[in-house]
């Protein structure tokens, strides 16, 4: 029984190895970490253990130790995740699941071996999501097909035989950017609260485009001569944001800050998220309205200004443009929906 050596680029650029092979009459991926990373020695090295695992692998199916040996239904989904987690940690969007999922998981009823995941399972955590955590459906199915690629690899580790996800899927919604106009954005920030840390963050992000957790953990460090260089904490790309006048304002105490100190005294997420919604209605916006927002409302004020669309890509972090036309489009809409709005005026 043929085992072979398969080779996938990565986004970092190295080369994951992997094998493939046919087992009870379905195609298998098993991966066996590792990699090549363009150093000849090192590669050579590597690839000369990926050939011993090639050839055991094909012993095993021979003899029929393959399965009694690999699958694990009662090994826990859990810590299996923390240990692919661990293993690639630049995948920051599955690492940041991960202690949502300990905390799902924390009551004994709700302890998940592999043999306990399923659509029930996963109807259970999404309401969790949804209720607990304040997930929009972009995020829901984010997770899912994220929680999903890691049961491909179980089955891939020998594991688990099948994806119990794979017959169904969660809806991905149609990509929406909600963004404020500029008189929808003086009408909230005119809006008073007893958080006003919130607002004032929220109004910083619209002029530099920074994300919730990029602007609560903004340090005085990260700005040199009025301009933010900092590395994303989603995409781990550098950017460099000259910061607006109003911008600078908003940073009341800068100067008595201590390098490390933060900008901003955030309080938590979950006081965040209803704080922004109550002072979006208070202020008879209808959109809905998330932190997020003002992510959004940066790169349409910008675009609207007549900043080129390349350079508001390099201010977002994007590290492909085609994720910035998305704006444009939005803009594009807008105009088309103003002109729809005009009177009808017949001439007999």
């Amino acid at each position: 029984m043929a085992v072979h050596l398969r080779q996938k680029k990565l986004k970092d650029n190295t080369i994951s190895i992997s094998l493939d092979f046919i087992y009870n009459g379905q195609r298998k991926w098993e991966a066996i970490q590792l990699f090549l990373t363009g150093d000849k020695k090192k590669d050579a090295i590597v690839l000369r253990k990926a050939e011993a695992i090639r050839w055991q692998r094909e012993v095993d199916l021979a003899t029929g130790a393959y399965q009694t040996k690999k699958i694990k239904p009662n090994m826990s989904f859990i810590d299996y995740y923390k240990k692919i987690t661990e293993e690639r940690p630049e995948y920051t969007r599955r690492a940041q699941l991960l202690p949502v999922l300990e905390i799902f998981n924390k009551d004994d009823w709700r302890r998940t071996p592999f043999s306990a995941i399923n659509e029930s399972w996963w109807n259970e955590f999404k309401k969790y999501l949804i209720e607990h955590r304040h997930y929009q459906q972009t995020t829901i199915s984010t997770s899912f097909y994220m929680l999903k690629a890691v049961l491909n690899r179980a089955v891939r580790d020998g594991i688990i035989f099948e994806n119990p996800f794979k017959d169904f899927r969660e809806k991905r919604p149609k990509s929406m950017r909600t963004y404020l106009t500029l008189d929808e954005l003086i009408k909230f920030v005119s809006v008073p609260t007893k958080y006003n840390e919130v607002k004032v963050a929220f109004l910083f992000c619209c002029y530099t485009g920074l994300r919730y957790g990029d602007v609560c953990d903004l340090r005085k460090r990260d700005i040199r001569n009025n301009v933010i260089v900092k590395k994303m904490e989603k995409t781990k790309e550098v950017v460099y944001i000259p910061l607006h006048e109003e911008a600078v304002r908003l940073m009341k105490n800068f100067e008595t800050l201590e390098p490390d100190e933060r900008i901003f005294n955030m309080p938590s997420k979950s006081i965040v998220h209803p704080v922004v919604k109550s002072l979006a209605a208070a202020a008879g916006i209808t959109k809905d309205v998330t932190f997020h927002t003002s992510r959004h409302t940066f790169a349409t004020l910008t675009l609207n200004a007549g900043v080129d669309l390349k350079v508001v890509s390099e201010l977002l972090g994007h590290k492909d443009i085609r994720t910035t036309e998305i704006y444009a489009k939005l803009l594009d809409e807008s105009k088309h929906k103003a002109i729809a709005k005009l009177p009808v005026i017949r001439i007999d």
